[in-house]
């Protein structure tokens, strides 16, 4: 098992804030319709997550990833404040026989982040020096 971390900083303004890692940066501001909010980067990095292992499949098998689409829902739910019912829609592109498009299907479950929402990993929230909530 390795360890992972990113860093996320208040920016001062408002409620807005930024998230770090290997030089990358992305600026999270529920206050501004224009920002995606950072619940919806989880369906963003889920998206992505699909994409990127299914392409690599594709590729090694000699398909085609031109018009690889992943499109990534869920419903919001206010009283448990967080999404229920995510649902990945992983369209290849063009027409695949049955068998490729079910090994489609079995390699997008080898996506990280799909893993870690299907086996729910424990978070834990802390202030170091106190007890965790």
């Amino acid at each position: 098992m390795s360890s992972h971390s990113v860093s996320v900083r208040a920016t001062g303004q408002g409620v807005a804030c930024k998230a770090s890692k290997r030089g990358w940066t992305f600026t999270f501001d529920p206050d501004e319709e224009s920002s995606p909010r950072a619940i919806e980067y989880l369906l963003f990095s889920l998206g992505a997550c699909t994409a990127a292992t299914v392409g690599r499949y594709m590729r090694q098998h000699g398909f085609p990833t031109d018009d690889l689409e992943v499109v990534v829902s869920a419903n919001f739910h206010e009283t448990s404040r967080g999404y229920k019912d995510i649902k990945v829609s992983l369209r290849p592109g063009r027409d695949f026989s049955g068998n490729e498009q079910l090994a489609f299907l079995a390699v997008a479950r080898d996506c990280r982040i799909h893993n870690t929402l299907e086996h729910l990993a424990g978070v834990q929230v802390e202030i170091p020096g106190l007890a965790s909530v």
